[in-house]
C-alpha cells in the first residue's frame, strides 16, 4: 500500500491587544506565518511524482465589546492557508464511461480560505452560554468540462450558526456542549449545473455533549461520558448521493 500525498503544515502566531475604557473594549491584530509542504505519489508504485511547499502570512482582526458585568460581544476576521486538494484519475460523462483527468493525482497549491464571524458571550451563576455566527468562503476544486484539467475554478461558502453551553452545576459534575447548523453551498460552479447545491463533506448539523463527574467517595476517579451527532452530508457536488447521519457514544474513566 503506498501513500497517495503527504502534507506538513507549520505556523507561527504574533498578536496584541489594545484595551480601552479599563479594558470594556478590546481590539486584537495579529498576522499568522503559515507553512504548507505537500508531496504526492505515484498510485501505480508509490514513486514520487510532485510536489511543493508553499507559504503565507494571513491577518486576523478582532473586536470585543462588554457592554455588562458577564456579557461579552465580538466579531474578528481571519484569513487562512488551506492544503490543496488532489485531482481525481477520471470522471464520468454522465453515462457511465470513465474519462481520464489531465493532471490526474497532481496536488493543486494551497488556497486561502476567509472567516468572518459576530456572536457573544453571557456567563450567568455556574454557567456560559455563547452564540456565534460565522461565514467562510474558499475555493471550490473541480474538472474543467472543456479541457478536463482539475482546478480551483469555483467558490464554496459555508454560513452557519454555532450554540455553545458549559458549567459545573454542582461541585464536580462539569458539563459542556455544542450546536452547529452549517450551510454549505458551491457557488460559481463548472457550467453552473451544480450552482447553490450543497457542498462535499460538510454536515449539516453537529451536536456534542461532553459529562465529567468527580466521583465523591474516591476523588481520584472522575467518570467521562460523551455523545456526538453529526447529520447528514453530500457525498458528490450534484447531489445525488448522500451519507446518513450517524451518532457516536463514548465511556471512559481517568484516575
Amino acid at each position: 500500500v503506498f501513500p497517495i500525498g503527504r502534507n506538513r503544515v507549520a505556523s507561527v502566531f504574533f498578536s496584541d491587544t489594545l484595551g480601552l475604557l479599563d479594558d470594556r473594549i478590546l481590539i486584537t491584530g495579529g498576522l499568522r506565518l503559515q507553512e504548507i509542504k505537500t508531496t504526492s505519489y505515484s498510485y501505480v508504485d508509490g514513486a514520487r511524482t510532485g510536489g511543493y511547499k508553499e507559504s503565507a502570512a494571513t491577518p486576523v482582526l478582532g473586536l470585543v465589546v462588554k457592554p455588562a458585568p458577564g456579557l461579552s460581544l465580538y466579531g474578528n476576521r481571519i484569513e487562512g492557508l488551506v492544503a490543496g486538494s488532489v485531482a481525481p484519475l477520471t470522471i464520468d460523462d454522465g453515462n457511465g464511461n470513465a474519462i481520464p483527468v489531465v493532471n490526474r493525482g497532481a496536488v493543486l497549491p494551497p488556497v486561502k480560505s476567509t472567516q468572518y464571524e459576530v456572536g457573544g458571550k453571557l456567563n450567568f451563576g455556574r454557567f456560559n452560554a455563547g452564540l456565534a455566527l460565522f461565514q467562510i468562503d474558499k475555493p471550490n476544486s473541480f474538472v474543467d468540462p472543456d479541457t478536463l484539467v482539475y482546478g480551483n475554478y469555483g467558490t464554496q461558502r459555508n454560513r452557519g450558526v454555532e450554540i455553545t453551553l458549559d458549567g459545573e452545576p454542582v461541585d464536580g459534575l462539569r458539563i459542556i456542549s455544542g450546536l452547529t447548523f452549517n450551510d454549505a453551498k458551491l457557488r460559481r460552479t463548472e457550467g453552473g449545473v451544480n450552482e447553490g447545491k450543497d457542498a462535499v463533506g460538510v454536515p449539516e448539523v453537529l451536536a456534542n455533549a461532553n459529562v465529567e463527574w468527580d466521583l465523591p467517595f474516591l476523588p481520584a476517579l472522575t467518570l467521562v461520558g460523551r455523545v456526538v451527532y453529526t447529520g447528514k452530508q453530500a457525498v458528490d457536488s450534484a447531489n445525488t448521493i448522500e451519507l446518513d447521519s450517524w451518532t457516536r457514544f463514548d465511556l471512559g474513566a481517568r484516575y
